[in-house]
């Protein structure tokens, strides 16, 4: 029988005990070092938390990260093929998988493939099919699932369309890698095919520190009291919290979660941007604050709750030896703000910045621990302590780009939804842009589609009024006040008015006696 979560993090602890036994006191924090004197490989807890989910068999595809780049220009295949055969020889996370050895998973190491990238040429088809061939490939490394035992975990493919024309795939699972990953594998990929395309030497300095070193860092770190003080910040936090938000929905909420869903485009204009950072400035929160604060009075409104948590994501990377690693560090924060009381939109992001702050001061307690910790009821058909999140994109460029030539982001199909209702959104010149990902089992577009309505709404009311409370802002918009009010309400019908009830009732009773 498969051990649970409490039994595997038992003799995992008790094995790394065993293995750092006699190095230090249990009271001094331990230092991010390369850990070549422990065979031991743990997994941190974020990769657990997936690991189990994995074995379960719900998420299949879910948490694959497809990431597709469009390259113009004169490309050397044979140096690129290097390149990427040089990223997953200096990334032990692209060529980790993950077995259970007595119960407990463990991270396994591959040697570097000899070759690591598919080449597949397209180049003799024609341009429309060539085109729908493209989309079927980005749409297959979205939806072909890893299997975490016998990897390879990464998936690199170069799509050959012409002479001047590839588009390169890198699909990676969640487990071994992030949107930061994703970066710093562009930037370091630019970098050596620069050097491999003139036939010299990677540029780049070898990694002191793989994912592994964290991992073990990370449980040694949290074992016992260090992870004390952030355990009773979090408990206290969220002691009482709603287990679930209860939005209404188009069906039942089926016994699983299939994590099947889809996604809808949130824009908001230029000058109501504008607006809302000068009042985040003129309030002295962030605009991540403010928009948590509208989409908590939507998800109030919407549920009828007043006590709401949200998830928030985190890179993770709090210290410097990080950065430039390929791994899965990304944490979530649960942000619980109580709008009881009709604050006013001043006070409710006032509670706003105060949950935010706090919980950025204790983000390094990693979600799956503290599940564990509180110990919730489970319920494979939400996620535990929160089921909507809110995450903020931050609008950087791609890296250095690859020698003479241009490249472009394509963005994969998105069919999935880990959560009922995710929000993300990036601030640019040209405003706020963003999407809701949303469960396919629960909620059709039109009801997504009502919900990013009554946001924008919202935000237009609170920056224009900030000290009106809750309860005198209204998220409907005008066209939809009046369909519920009015066209809907306009029932008026000719009746005999000068007919008394009992009339009525008889001459009922005389066209249809049964």
């Amino acid at each position: 029988m498969e051990q649970g979560p409490g039994n595997r993090s038992q003799i995992l602890l008790e094995r790394l005990r065993q293995a750092s036994e006699g190095q230090r006191s249990s009271a001094i924090a331990p230092k991010l070092r390369p850990r070549r004197d422990v065979d031991l490989k743990p997994l941190s807890f974020a990769q657990e938390g997936l690991w189990f989910l994995d074995r379960l068999g719900l998420a299949r595809s879910a948490y694959n990260m497809p990431a597709a780049v469009r390259l113009e220009g004169r490309l050397d295949i044979a140096a690129l093929e290097r390149s990427v055969e040089e990223l997953v020889r200096r990334h032990e996370s692209l060529r980790t998988r993950f077995v259970a050895v007595d119960g407990v998973p463990e991270q396994v190491v591959d040697p570097p493939p000899r070759r690591s990238m598919e080449v597949l040429d397209l180049s003799a088809m024609e341009p429309e099919a060539r085109e729908r061939r493209v989309a079927a490939v980005i749409r297959d490394e979205s939806t072909r699932s890893f299997d975490l035992s016998t990897g390879p975990l990464f998936r690199p493919r170069l799509l050959s369309l012409g002479p001047d024309e590839h588009v390169l795939l890198m699909t990676t699972h969640h487990i071994v890698s992030d949107d930061w990953s994703y970066r710093v594998l562009l930037r370091e990929l630019g970098a050596i095919y620069g050097a491999f395309s003139k036939n010299l030497s990677s540029p780049l300095p070898e990694p002191e520190l793989q994912y592994s070193d964290y991992a073990l860092w990370q449980r040694e770190m949290l074992a016992e009291r260090h992870a004390e003080p952030h355990l009773a910040y979090w408990r206290e936090q969220l002691a009482g919290a709603p287990a679930r938000l209860e939005l209404p929905t188009d069906r039942p909420r089926p016994m699983a979660e299939s994590f099947q869903g889809a996604t809808l485009p949130l824009k908001l204009s230029a000058p109501l941007t504008r607006d809302l950072l000068k009042l985040a400035q003129e309030l002295g929160a962030t605009p991540y604050m403010v928009m948590l604060a509208a989409f908590q009075i939507v998800l109030s409104r919407w549920s009828g709750q007043s006590d709401i948590s949200v998830g928030a994501a985190v890179a993770g990377r709090g210290k410097r030896e990080l950065e430039n690693m390929v791994g899965f560090f990304v944490n979530t924060l649960v942000l619980r703000t109580d709008l009881s009381g009709d604050p006013t939109v001043r006070e409710l992001v006032g509670r706003v910045k105060k949950v935010a702050l706090g919980a950025f001061a204790h983000q390094d307690l990693p979600l799956d621990k503290l599940v564990r910790e509180l110990a919730p009821v489970r319920d494979l058909g939400r996620q535990a302590l929160f089921q909507a999140s809110l995450t903020l994109h931050v609008a950087t460029g791609e890296g250095d780009e690859l020698r003479g030539l241009k490249w472009s982001r394509i963005k994969p199909p998105t069919d999935t939804a880990k959560l009922d209702l995710a929000l993300s959104f990036t601030v640019t010149t040209e405003g706020i842009v963003g999407e809701f990902e949303y469960a396919t089992d629960l909620f059709d577009a039109s009801t997504i589609g009502r919900m990013a309505e009554h946001l924008g709404h919202l935000l237009e009311q609170m920056v224009a009024s900030p000290d009106e409370s809750l309860g005198q802002i209204d998220i409907l918009p005008p066209a939809e006040r009046t369909l519920l009010l009015e066209t809907w309400n306009a029932t008026e019908a000719d009746y005999p008015e000068a007919a008394c009830v009992q009339d009525l009732f008889e001459a009922q009773v005389r066209r249809d006696p049964a």
